[in-house]
């Protein structure tokens, strides 16, 4: 009997280890999924630095353009 509850106790400290362990993966889980958004929100900044670059590239051939007409006049 005596053997039969220690051998409760272990299984009964295993099942609260085990439970941290499930939190801990929990856990692990839920960073994942931040990484994941951290990543998509970077992916997302490359694309506005690129459209930056792009609006810049726009304003410079519109200048480029408004010169063209202006040399045209004279």
């Amino acid at each position: 009997n005596n053997r039969y509850m220690k051998y409760k106790i272990k299984s009964n400290r295993y099942m609260k280890y085990k439970i941290k362990s499930n939190r801990y993966m929990k856990f692990k889980i839920k960073s994942n999924r931040y990484m994941k958004y951290k990543i998509k929100s970077n992916r997302y900044m490359k694309f506005k630095i690129k459209s930056n670059i792009y609006m810049k590239y726009k304003i410079k051939s519109n200048r480029y353009m408004k010169y063209k007409i202006k040399s045209k006049i004279e």
